[in-house]
């Protein structure tokens, strides 16, 4: 994530085509915040330090005001008027080079009016003159991860930097512009959402059947009165709102009752089925959602959930009483989404979909954590800082970039009580229950029912798996790495979602993840020991989390600069070797064997000074048949496999001769076989006794010279 703005980015003078707005009262200042959700939001201020409120002017100031107080602030701003849009564009803009993404230069020659660069240094903000109706200011997708936002008789305030770019130097009319825009690429607007939106344009015969559709709507979706009421009375610029305004009574009381019939007319039991349930399309066909107090829920068949209500409360349908689950079930009210999904903040969201997404536990703010800091620099990373750094950094990132994986996973291994598991108890309090789960079985893990990692942002896995169970690997893998996943609830067919799970593992087996030679997603590191059963010193860890320490270190981690870490690229640890070593083919690991002893298996006959480095190829399979035997493998190799293996493992510079009915290798320097070995494995190796130039003891071929 990019690092805010820390200083006042408004130049003074402001350009001319902004100087129109320096006379009217609609500034403020702004700070950077970070949300419950992991979000870097701006905050309006008053000049006193008091937050500031886009819908109520009295916390609105003069622009000399704002500008004087402006050293104490991130910069300051000013609250749309009347009669003025916005096109926000980020992350089109490469701060070094100053290049403009190509969608958003055809945006600002098509506008033609001012525009200007964000705080941000990445993304451009277009303003002009538009007077059309209310639009929805959410954030929709463009190309490359450039994303637009459209602002028009919204309450919202913008950052004023005056950094202008090329685009006109007066403010032009925007308006069919931002319409075009906002038709392009909100292709996943509803009928709901579009009359949020406008207020049901000519699609309605009156205002009031607008409004009427959107209560109802609202309730079919299974909001309770006090947010319909609330998402109504925030309208503004559009038919419904004006229609809320003209009534002679109090507008809170007119959408109270409003919502109130509309509520009697739905039914108390379609109404009540709709706030614990919901029809929903799950693997091309239908189920149901049964949510609990905590809005997790299950999914049950269309009969199971029949059978359920089958002998609770009927409704009279003609001269028939019927079970009301019946009557929900073809009920054109009924609560009902079209599929389920998982999307955190910044990934694309579909319209009418159940988003499993529910943010962070707790609020970040400024405080002390530096305890539990101190245990993950100090024993987790053994006190180097460039571990402490990665480490925190891959905390940091599921905060920071929760729908972005870096397809790494972090592994802790020691023993019991060194506070591996705390690490994950910790930052899993941070996530909430509803994105974080602690498993100790391989079937959370590896298994078909994976219902639970649908909404997932870290599974922690505590010594929950074998890293020898071959079946099991390759889901390991895609789990790390993968972009999506089948997720399989009980009973019903499974569900390819959108995987943003983060694997944290812990154990304290000296085999803890299967590792390959190459491996590039588990980061394997050895927590210290020196606190192992030290219960007063994680005892303090819990007392300084239990007050302020998790929005303390929420706060962290949301503020950690990542650009100083590469978490695609993991750490060669001598703890992740072992992993690699343990992981081994029966062919790696007899060859690493025979490099570090040094010697070669003696050749038969008499001995020849004038062929070394050489042993028949029948003396070395016999002895890597000898070492799979010892190692109690009991599928081996044949002898051309081993063959394969060597040509790869040895290299182009392996010779393969013939004396006689019988072959023979030559090989080369123990030094070069050591080396090739190493680059293999993609790892550095300490290899005891010699220097490694020549092979110990090794014998030479039987000649007749």
């Amino acid at each position: 994530m990019r690092s805010p703005s820390t200083s006042p980015p408004t130049r003074s003078p402001l350009p001319a085509a902004l100087k129109r707005f320096t006379a009217q009262r609609i500034w403020v200042l702004w700070k950077w915040h970070t949300s419950k959700t992991g979000k870097r939001t701006k905050v309006p201020y008053q000049p006193n330090g008091n937050k500031a409120k886009s819908n109520n002017p009295k916390t609105w100031t003069t622009y000399e005001a704002a500008v004087s107080a402006a050293s104490q602030f991130d910069g300051i701003g000013f609250v749309l008027p009347d009669g003025t849009g916005a096109l926000d564009v980020d992350d089109c803009r490469d701060a070094a080079t100053g290049t403009v993404h190509h969608w958003a230069q055809e945006l600002i020659d098509r506008c033609g009016s001012y525009t200007e660069i964000t705080p941000s240094g990445t993304g451009i903000r277009i303003i002009g003159d538009a007077s059309g109706p209310w639009l929805s200011p959410k954030k929709m997708s463009v190309v490359d991860g450039v994303g637009v936002e459209c602002y028009r008789k919204a309450t919202k305030f913008i950052t004023v930097t005056g950094n202008q770019i090329a685009g006109g130097d007066d403010l032009t009319d925007i308006d069919t512009i931002i319409d075009q825009v906002f038709a392009e690429l909100n292709e996943d607007e509803d009928e709901l959402e579009r009359t949020l939106r406008d207020g049901g344009g000519d699609r309605y015969e009156t205002r009031s059947d607008a409004m009427w559709f959107v209560i109802n709507e609202l309730l079919r979706r299974g909001q309770n009165p006090d947010q319909i009421e609330a998402t109504l009375l925030g309208l503004t610029g559009n038919a419904i709102a004006d229609h809320i305004a003209d009534q002679p009574v109090d507008a809170s009381k007119y959408v109270k009752r409003q919502v109130e019939r509309a509520a009697e007319a739905l039914g108390a039991e379609i109404f009540d089925i709709n706030k614990d349930y919901a029809y929903v399309i799950v693997g091309g066909k239908a189920a149901v959602m049964r949510f609990d107090a905590e809005s997790k829920f299950d999914l049950l068949k269309i009969e199971a959930f029949k059978g359920w209500h089958a002998n609770k409360k009927k409704m009279k349908v003609g001269k028939r009483l019927v079970p009301a689950a019946e009557v929900w079930l073809k009920h054109p009210m009924r609560r009902e989404y079209a599929g389920i999904e998982f999307s955190p903040p910044d990934s694309p969201v579909h319209s009418n979909y159940y988003n499993l997404w529910r943010g962070f536990a707790v609020e970040p703010k400024q405080g002390d954590c530096s305890k539990f800091l101190a245990h993950v620099h100090d024993n987790v990373a053994q006190g180097d800082g460039a571990t402490y750094d990665w480490v925190m950094g891959w905390f940091a990132d599921i905060f920071q970039n929760p729908s972005t994986k870096q397809g790494s996973s972090l592994v802790l291994r020691g023993d019991q009580g060194v506070g591996k598991t705390k690490v994950g108890e910790v930052i899993g309090s941070l996530i909430g229950g509803n994105h974080y789960v602690l498993v100790s079985s391989p079937r959370y893990v590896t298994g078909n029912f994976n219902a639970h990692m649908a909404s997932l942002l870290l599974l922690h896995a505590d010594e929950a798996f074998w890293a020898g169970d071959k079946s099991a690997e390759g889901k390991l893998k895609d789990l790390v790495t993968g972009h999506r996943h089948l997720v399989e609830f009980k009973f019903i067919d499974p569900i390819s979602l959108r995987n943003f799970v983060r694997l944290f593992v812990t154990g304290n087996s000296n085999w803890t993840v299967p590792a390959g030679f190459g491996e590039r997603r588990f980061c394997v590191l050895d927590v210290s020991e020196d606190h192992k059963q030290d219960y007063p010193y994680f005892n303090a860890i819990d007392v300084e989390m239990a007050n302020g320490g998790r929005e303390a270190l929420l706060h962290y981690l949301l503020n950690f600069d990542l650009s100083k870490v590469n978490l695609r690229s993991i750490l060669k640890t001598t703890a992740l070797l072992e992993q690699k070593i343990s992981s081994a083919s029966p062919e790696e690991a007899w060859w690493l064997d025979v490099l570090s002893s040094g010697q070669l298996p003696p050749a038969v006959g008499k001995v020849s000074e004038k062929i070394p480095r050489s042993c028949f190829i029948t003396e070395l399979y016999a002895d890597y048949i000898s070492h799979a035997k010892a190692q109690g493998v009991s599928r081996r190799s044949i002898e051309t496999k081993m063959g394969m293996f060597l040509s790869k493992a040895v290299g182009p510079s392996l010779d393969r001769k013939q004396f006689e009915d019988r072959w023979y290798y030559v090989l080369p320097s123990l030094i070069e076989c050591r080396k090739r070995f190493a680059q293999m494995m993609q790892h550095q190796i300490n290899w005891d006794g010699e220097d490694g130039t020549n092979w110990r003891n090794a014998r030479s071929i039987t000649t007749l010279w």
